[in-house]
């Protein structure tokens, strides 16, 4: 995991016996569709999630340097 995912998640908080934020939300939203089918929605919000992120931060010209 990435550092901005680790602080937009909050990866230090505990989410029950080995699970994590992630699993918690795909279990909690999208298991119901299925394997497959929930695991492609989930990805895909996630994907729109972060391209929003980088769009604020890009209109706000504000770049991080690695």
């Amino acid at each position: 995991m990435s550092l901005v995912s680790n602080l937009v998640m909050g990866s230090w908080i505990s989410w029950g016996k080995d699970n994590n934020p992630y699993q918690a939300i795909y279990e909690g939203c999208f298991s119901w569709m299925g394997n497959y089918m929930g695991t492609l929605v989930y990805t895909f919000l996630w994907g729109i999630f972060y391209t929003f992120v980088a769009l604020l931060l890009y209109k706000r010209k504000i770049f991080v340097r690695l």
